[in-house]
């Protein structure tokens, strides 16, 4: 059984979540060749928080990239089916929770991930 959290829990477990996709996205980026600019960016819907990877370079201009989503009542991590809606459609749509220690295991810099084992 899942413990209650409070919105105002979920909203401080949100601040962090993105702060760890920040940081994956700067550290890929230091990878690179020909690094860009990158900018994790949340919406906040009704039901969902929307991610978003922002980036800019002299080239393509700028990008915005759905990154994935998470559900506002229980800070379920889920992946993205599209732009608009996350996948829930399959066996276990949720890859995690955004207050869970390991929050930073269900992402890469490419995304929420596919597999929950990766």
């Amino acid at each position: 059984m899942l413990e209650e959290r409070t919105p105002e829990e979920l909203e401080w477990y949100m601040e962090r979540f993105t702060t760890l996709i920040q940081k994956c996205q700067d550290e890929h980026q230091l990878s690179l060749k020909f690094p860009k600019e990158t900018t994790v960016r949340v919406e906040k819907g009704r039901v969902y928080w929307k991610i978003f990877v922002d980036s800019h370079d002299e080239w393509s201009g700028p990008k915005s990239l759905i990154f994935g989503f998470v559900r506002r009542k229980d800070g379920a991590i889920l992946r993205a089916a599209n732009m608009k809606a996350p996948e829930t459609r399959t066996k276990n749509p949720v890859r995690g929770y955004i207050w869970e220690e390991d929050a930073a295991d269900t992402f890469s810099w490419t995304g929420i991930n596919y597999d929950m084992a990766t």
